[in-house]
């Protein structure tokens, strides 16, 4: 697939660039797409909630009445999970449940969106972005130029630019990533995607070495 390469004012370069087929035109696995973005969500939390048993809740060790005589039901502590301010009965603990997912699984899920992407014409390719300074006012003139302002984007760089970076910071609805480290989530979470022409060499080039590294050396 050759797409044309825009220039940061949203015109046509007058250039073309090739998307790998095996990267941008295979045949989307919503199984895949599903388990890599759980996965990640899952990755996103932090582990630290947590909720204290009958054990752990601060209360009077004494007994709130006597066992019989009394005519209401026995009861031996303040904390019991039946109680107000007493403890949860299945107390939550801190951790993290682990969601593992193969690493061929996270590739095709990855294929399979910017394939989405790429057969849903939400994807656009432009030449190498230059920010002189981290202003918010060149991200959005950019955003505009591509008609994209407005609409929740993901630019991906082929490397980290620390004035596109900031300069995307106080926008809302853009994100900004490298080639590498772009994600499953972050790709269906965008309605356009952005890819910088040096990006695409990139993508292309990536996961089909990963595909050869897999299948081994032949003997």
């Amino acid at each position: 697939m050759r797409v044309n390469v825009l220039t940061a004012g949203g015109e046509d370069s007058g250039k073309k660039i090739n998307l790998n087929p095996l990267v941008f035109e295979v045949e989307p696995s919503k199984n895949a797409i599903f388990s890599s973005v759980v996965a990640e969500m899952w990755h996103l939390k932090q582990g630290s909630r947590a909720t204290k048993s009958k054990g752990q809740v601060k209360v009077s060790g004494r007994k709130p009445w006597r066992q019989k005589g009394t005519g209401r039901a026995r009861v031996g502590t303040l904390g019991s999970p039946i109680w107000r301010s007493g403890g949860h009965t299945f107390a939550i603990k801190p951790g993290v449940r682990a969601h593992k997912v193969n690493k061929k699984v996270k590739q095709l899920a990855r294929k399979s969106a910017f394939s989405v992407h790429a057969k849903a014409g939400t994807l656009k390719v432009v030449e190498e972005l230059k920010f002189e300074t981290n202003k918010t006012s060149q991200m959005r003139a950019l955003l505009k130029n591509l008609g994209i302002d407005g609409v929740n984007s993901l630019l991906i760089l082929k490397e980290l630019d620390e004035n596109i970076l900031l300069s995307a910071r106080n926008i809302p609805n853009i994100m900004v990533v490298t080639a590498g480290n772009s994600s499953t989530l972050d790709l269906v979470s965008s309605r356009k995607v952005i890819l910088e022409s040096g990006a695409v060499e990139i993508l292309n080039n990536m996961f089909v070495k990963k595909e050869k590294d897999s299948k081994g050396d032949p003997e």
